[in-house]
């Protein structure tokens, strides 16, 4: 099973680990650092939040129970919150690359910039994901507002309310260089349009976007606290930032880039090779294998 869908699996696949996220949102989540109209929703999340946990603490410490990590990050969490150590096996989500991959992206390129409505010369940054400020929106702004001086367009794709983020647009004159997108099915579009992917997550098992990024041929940025950091080795197939806060360090990484075309090639290039090796199949093998070993061992403890 994946995550806390069933109290009595023999083996569970686990992206998050609530009780960490639950730990680093926990003043986001305060009624009295948000509008009225949004309390709604916090009250739904934070409940939400708390039945999770109380899950993970009931699955994640039964020793009968054999755990699967998509990042090794996930590993420090599950030891520090809920006492489960030892050696737990890493099976890195897959990528389908009939969808993601460089020659879809250089034959949409055109023709998605136009569609988006891109004018000509923009260096076009992206962020694909449904918790803005979770993927690193506040300090993508900062970036932008550092940056006024090259020709920059972030887009900003997935499902959230852009509310809270357009007073601080206005205000730091960025207008016409942030353009919320909606959410689509073919994602790909979005890769095809962009120059650069930028995700500095503040917390992430394994945030999937970074990664179908790489598989379609664009130079990434990333955190060091988002798990698909650790596929990428830094200034060879991507870039790092070890605070997902630190907007300088952020916006040296992208004038790096808009200054450097032939850096921006060969980053995409090698982002490529190392995305091609995280295939479907390969997962689905390394869950067969951890599968039949699970299944051996249940075996032999009824025998």
């Amino acid at each position: 099973t994946a995550g806390t869908n069933c109290l009595d699996a023999d083996v569970i696949s686990i992206h998050i680990v609530f009780a960490e996220f639950f730990r680093q949102a926990r003043a986001e989540l305060a009624f009295g650092r948000n509008p009225v109209r949004f309390w709604p929703r916090l009250f739904h999340r934070r409940i939400l939040y708390r039945l999770l946990i109380f899950l993970e603490r009931r699955m994640y410490t039964n020793p009968n129970t054999s755990l699967i990590l998509i990042a090794r990050k996930t590993a420090e969490d599950l030891n520090r919150l809920y006492s489960r150590n030892g050696s737990l096996p890493i099976v890195y989500i897959g990528l389908d690359l009939r969808i993601f991959n460089p020659q879809s992206r250089k034959q949409n390129h055109l023709r998605a910039r136009q569609q988006i409505g891109v004018e000509p010369g923009k260096f076009v940054l992206l962020l694909v994901g449904n918790d803005w400020k979770k993927k690193g929106l506040h300090a993508l702004l900062e970036v932008l507002d550092k940056l006024k001086d090259l020709p920059l367009l972030l887009l900003v794709a997935g499902k959230d309310d852009p509310y809270p983020y357009l007073q601080r647009i206005h205000d730091h004159g960025l207008e016409g260089k942030v353009r919320f997108m909606p959410s689509r099915t073919d994602v790909e579009w979005y890769y095809a349009a962009a120059d650069v992917y930028v995700g500095p997550s503040l917390e992430d098992t394994f945030a999937q976007p970074p990664a179908e990024a790489m598989a379609c041929g664009l130079p990434v940025i990333t955190s060091s606290t988002n798990g698909t950091a650790e596929m990428i080795t830094e200034g060879v197939d991507g870039f790092i930032v070890q605070d997902p806060n630190d907007s300088e360090d952020l916006a040296n990484k992208v004038r790096l880039l808009y200054e450097s075309p032939n850096l921006c090639r060969s980053l995409g290039e090698n982002a490529v090779r190392t995305a091609q090796k995280y295939t479907w199949d390969r997962n689905g093998e390394e869950i067969r294998a951890i599968f039949a070993e699970t299944r051996i061992r249940k075996q032999q403890a009824l025998d």
